[in-house]
C-alpha cells in the first residue's frame, strides 16, 4: 500500500474561504476532492495577518507535515493601505510610506518560514511504511502562495492595490530566495477578473462609518467558487507530479549503485517535463 502523504494548509482567506461560497467549494475542500491520495489539515483562518499567525501543531502530532501551502500577506497588505491613507483608499500612498510596513511584514514572514520549515519533514517516506528513507525530497517543500490585487471598481483603489501587492510580493520572493527549499506559486497569473472573486462586504459587512471613510462600497477580495477551483487546480496539478516523482525515487531504495544512478537519471528528467 502507498503512503498517503500529509498536506498542510497555512494562512488567510486565498484558502479559508468558506464564508464567502457555498459549503464545500471553498480551496481547502476543493483540494481534498482533488487530492485523494493525500490527506488535507486545513489550518488556515479567515483575516489572518502576519503578526497573528500561529502553527497550531503540537509537539505530538502525529501527522507529519510533508508538504505545506503558505498564503499570508494580503490582509498586512490591505491593513497598510488603510492606516496610510486614514481609511480613505481613493487617496494613492507614496512608495517611501509603504518602507515601515514592508519592513515589519519581511521580519514576520521571515519567523513564519522559519517556524514551518522546523516542522516539515524533509525525507521521503519508504512506500508502504512511514518511516522516512534518507532520500532528500527533490521538490521544495513549502509552497507559498503569491498575493494578488483582488477586482476594485474605482481604478484608483486599484493603483494603490496593484502597487500594495507587488511591494509585498516582494518581500516573498526575496525571502524565498535565500530558501532553497520554497517556492513561490504567483497566482496572479490566473486570478484575473471580476468572477474569480467575492465581495468581502457579503460577508463582513462594513457599517456606514467605515463606508463614508473609506469611499469604497466593495472590495472583491476574497477568493469566488471559480478562484479556489483555480487555486485548487493549480496546487493539485503540481503535488500530483511531485507525488509521482517521489514515489519514484522511494522505490530506489535497496537498488544496486547502478540501478539507482538509473532511476535518479529518470527523475531528473521528470523535473525537467515538469509542467510549469
Amino acid at each position: 500500500m502507498s503512503h498517503v502523504a500529509n498536506l498542510w494548509l497555512f494562512g488567510d482567506s486565498v484558502i479559508d474561504n468558506t464564508a464567502y461560497v457555498p459549503e464545500g467549494k471553498d480551496t481547502a475542500s476543493q483540494l481534498r476532492e482533488l487530492l485523494p491520495r493525500h490527506t488535507i489539515h486545513n489550518k488556515a483562518v479567515d483575516g489572518m495577518h502576519a503578526s497573528e499567525f500561529h502553527i497550531g501543531i503540537g509537539p505530538k502530532n502525529p501527522y507529519p507535515v510533508e508538504h505545506a501551502v503558505l498564503s499570508i500577506g494580503g490582509n498586512d497588505a490591505l491593513q497598510a493601505a488603510v492606516e496610510e491613507t486614514g481609511g480613505y483608499l481613493l487617496q494613492p500612498v507614496p512608495l517611501n510610506r509603504w518602507a515601515k510596513h514592508l519592513r515589519a511584514f519581511e521580519e514576520r514572514f521571515e519567523r513564519i518560514v522559519a517556524n514551518l520549515q522546523l516542522h516539515i519533514h524533509s525525507k521521503i517516506p519508504r512506500r508502504g511504511s512511514r518511516s522516512p528513507t534518507t532520500l532528500q525530497r527533490p521538490f521544495p517543500r513549502l509552497k507559498v502562495l503569491s498575493i494578488y490585487t483582488g477586482w476594485w471598481e474605482d481604478p484608483d483603489v486599484l493603483d494603490t492595490a496593484t502597487v500594495g501587492a507587488a511591494l509585498f510580493n516582494e518581500v516573498i520572493y526575496k525571502t524565498a530566495a535565500q530558501h532553497p527549499d520554497i517556492e513561490v506559486i504567483d497566482i496572479r497569473s490566473f486570478m484575473t477578473g471580476r468572477d474569480m472573486f467575492e465581495n468581502y462586504a457579503t460577508a463582513q459587512p462594513l457599517d456606514s462609518s467605515e463606508r463614508d471613510a473609506m469611499q469604497v462600497t466593495d472590495m472583491f477580495i476574497e477568493p469566488s467558487v471559480k478562484g479556489s477551483t483555480a487555486i485548487a487546480l493549480e496546487l493539485a496539478r503540481r503535488f500530483k507530479h511531485e507525488r509521482k516523482v517521489e514515489l519514484d525515487v522511494a522505490q530506489t531504495v535497496g537498488m544496486d549503485r547502478r540501478a539507482r544512478m538509473e532511476a535518479a537519471d529518470a527523475a531528473d528528467a521528470a523535473l525537467l517535463a515538469r509542467p510549469k
